[in-house]
C-alpha cells in the first residue's frame, strides 16, 4: 500500500524511525528531519519513534520494533560506530521490509563522513533488493531534504511530533 498526501488544514504527517548508536547523533537526525520539514512547501509534522540500536539484537524484540515501524515512510540509521551492517540490524530491516505498509518507504543512513563506503554499498544494495528508496546523509549535515518522500505525507489534523528518545 503506498500513501497518498492529502492537504487537510495545511499540514501532512510522516513516520519515520531512528535506530541509533550514539543519541547526539539521533539528535542531529530528528532536528535534520524537523528543518526539512520546515522547508518543505507543505506543513510537515513527524511522527518519530527511536530505540538504541542495542534492540535489534534482541530477538524476543523483533516483533514489536516491526510493529512500531510498520507504517513508516523512513527508517533513519543513525549509526556512529558501526563499520559494516550488523546480521541483526539486516535480519530487522528484512522483518521490516516484508511487512511494511508503505510501498514506497526509505532507508536514510545519519552517518558521519568517516563511515566506510562497504556500510552505505550494503544498505544501498539491501535497500535496491527490498524494493526501498535509499537516503544517504554522510557528514550528518542539516540541510536534509524531504525528496521523495512528500508523496507519501498523510493527511493529520493538528497532530504534534511525537519524539521518544530511551535513556540510556
Amino acid at each position: 500500500m503506498s500513501a497518498v498526501a492529502i492537504e487537510t488544514e495545511h499540514q501532512m504527517a510522516l513516520k519515520a524511525v531512528i535506530i541509533f548508536d550514539n543519541i547526539a547523533l539521533a539528535a542531529r537526525a530528528i532536528t535534520s528531519l524537523e528543518n526539512a520539514a520546515t522547508s518543505a512547501d507543505e506543513t510537515v509534522k513527524w511522527d518519530i519513534k527511536s530505540w538504541q540500536a542495542d534492540v535489534l539484537k534482541r530477538p524476543d524484540l523483533i516483533g514489536v520494533t516491526v510493529a512500531a515501524a510498520i507504517d513508516a515512510d523512513l527508517v533513519v540509521l543513525a549509526l556512529d560506530r558501526m563499520r559494516k551492517a550488523s546480521d541483526e540490524m539486516l535480519d530487522w530491516l528484512e522483518h521490516w521490509s516484508e511487512h511494511r505498509k508503505i510501498e514506497d518507504a526509505a532507508i536514510l543512513a545519519f552517518c558521519p563522513d568517516d563511515s566506510p563506503a562497504d556500510f552505505f554499498n550494503e544498505l544501498r544494495w539491501f535497500a535496491e533488493w527490498r524494493g526501498l528508496n535509499f537516503l544517504e546523509n554522510r557528514g550528518v549535515p542539516e540541510n536534509f531534504r524531504l525528496g521523495r518522500l512528500m508523496p507519501h505525507a498523510v493527511p493529520v489534523a493538528r497532530r504534534e511530533t511525537a519524539i521518544v528518545l530511551p535513556v540510556e
